[in-house]
């Protein structure tokens, strides 16, 4: 078998449009991870627990996740209280221009935004590192709504108060 100077050449073309899908692959898979921690995060701002600090936010997610090896029904609940969450907020969220939320954005609203969106990755993120064995939206905003209600943490003039 010869192999000609072409067909290396075309070898190489093929190998470099391959690179080039799995780096597109790669990107599309890293975009995707981002919405969803954004996603994740999102639901942690929705119950106010942004203000903790991270350690704190991520030690009540690993309390949860106790919580749930040793009581598995307890995800119906966090379900349960998720969804009358999502009833309930759907109609607050109408944003109206005429109230003075300005169409156009300025540099400070889009940095302000991009460091809102940074602490929703973060928030996310930590979200998935704790592993929880939650399935729906519904069932870690429960999980969210208990750790701010029921569980050990407290907020209390932007400090994380533990209660013992």
């Amino acid at each position: 078998m010869l192999i000609t100077p072409e067909a290396i050449k075309k070898q190489s073309q093929q190998l470099a449009k391959l690179e080039r899908q799995l780096a597109r692959l790669k990107t599309k898979r890293r975009n995707e991870e981002t919405r969803h921690k954004i996603l994740l995060g999102s639901l942690v701002v929705k119950v106010k627990l942004h203000q903790l600090p991270l350690d704190d936010f991520y030690n009540g997610l690993l309390e949860i996740k106790k919580k749930l090896e040793n009581e598995p029904e307890l995800i119906n609940l966090y379900q349960y209280k998720g969804e009358s969450i999502f009833m309930g907020y759907q109609s607050l969220q109408k944003v109206n221009i005429e109230e003075g939320i300005s169409p156009i954005p300025t540099l400070d609203s889009l940095k302000y935004l991009r460091q809102q969106t940074r602490r929703k990755i973060q928030f996310g993120g930590l979200i998935i590192k704790a592993n929880l064995p939650l399935t729906t939206k519904a069932q870690v905003l429960g999980a969210l709504i208990s750790l701010r209600e029921g569980g050990r943490m407290k907020i209390n003039g932007g400090q994380s108060v533990i209660d013992n």
